[in-house]
């Protein structure tokens, strides 16, 4: 949930606020907002470590992820990635290498690909699984992409920028179709006050941050195009119609609060995978982003073998795997 929040204000205060409002503040409030913004950051950083962390060891003890081959070859990529996103959290960014965020960026891919084979496997209900291959096809789309583009033996035919922009478009449609699939699992029930109170709580935020993305629109006018590919690596019909992604993130934060304020902790979690795969946007390069695409999917395939049958008889059946015998 920290890392969910932080990471949310983050996307809205460093990648749309402050790009908008250096140019027109003065000094001082310009200082105050980019430091608001590496405040979020840093505490989705940490958070979200944290949270891969916990995930990654249940996954790799449990049955149900899984063959053990394939939790060790999850455990591989995350010996890869994690450090890499703790050194590139903890180094100053003058000191972080492109080659380290390509590797980074290689191994979040795979580490989804894989997580979400290991969540496709299990019976999940129709929503879930339409989910999890969304969001495990655009890993999948931008895994190829990024070999079209930093791949010695491929960048260099012509072909492949095309095959590169192909893909890019196809996480891009994944990215903004997986929260259609989520939202089918979110069902608010408004004859309680629960339910009435998310409802409400939705409706204000779908209302702030229809301003917010208004009063964006206003200052930047032709700008506002470009501070979007920024935000969320958008780029199928940014020129075109800009709206339709304000109207989609919306939406999904919308969904989110929704399912942030359920009772059961499953649509919780799914909440908080909303807001961390929206924050993420499509192909992620940066380790931030990164670090939110793999954990919000984690969490939604998380969900989706939480759903499956006979998981809730987990703890039983499912033990962590026993110690070798010594004949």
């Amino acid at each position: 949930m920290l890392a969910a929040l932080a990471s949310f204000v983050d996307t809205f205060v460093s990648r749309l606020a402050a790009p908008a409002i250096a140019p027109r503040a003065g000094l001082p409030v310009t200082k105050l907002v980019f430091a608001v913004g590496d405040v979020a950051m840093n505490l989705a950083a940490v958070a979200g470590l944290v949270a891969l962390s916990i995930i990654l060891i249940e996954a790799l003890r449990r049955q149900r992820f899984g063959s053990l081959f394939h939790r060790l070859t999850i455990a591989g990529f995350a010996g890869v990635f994690l450090p890499s996103i703790a050194l590139s959290t903890i180094l100053p960014r003058t000191r972080t290498t492109p080659q380290l965020v390509i590797f980074a960026t290689g191994a979040a891919f795979v580490l989804v690909i894989l997580f979400g084979t290991s969540a496709l496997l299990r019976r999940s209900p129709i929503p879930a699984r339409i989910a999890v291959t969304l969001v495990t096809a655009g890993a999948a789309a931008g895994l190829g992409a990024m070999f079209c583009a930093y791949a010695p033996w491929l960048n260099q035919h012509a072909m492949a920028e095309r095959v590169g922009l192909w893909l890019v478009d196809v996480a891009e449609i994944a990215w903004l179709a997986t929260p259609v699939a989520v939202a089918v699992l979110i069902r608010p029930d408004p004859t309680t006050a629960r339910g009435r109170a998310a409802l409400g709580s939705a409706l204000v935020a779908g209302a702030l941050l229809s301003l917010v993305f208004r009063v964006l629109r206003g200052l930047l006018r032709r700008q506002f195009s470009d501070l979007l590919y920024y935000a969320f690596r958008v780029q199928l019909m940014v020129e075109a119609a800009p709206v339709a992604y304000t109207i989609a993130v919306t939406l999904v934060v919308m969904v989110a609060v929704l399912a942030l304020l359920a009772s059961e902790p499953w649509r919780r979690q799914l909440g908080a995978a909303l807001l961390l795969l929206t924050a993420a946007g499509v192909t992620p390069r940066m380790p931030g982003t990164l670090l939110m695409f793999v954990l919000g999917t984690m969490l939604l395939g998380r969900v989706a073998i939480a759903l499956s049958p006979g998981a809730l008889d987990a703890p039983a059946n499912d033990p962590p795997d026993a110690p070798p015998s010594h004949v």
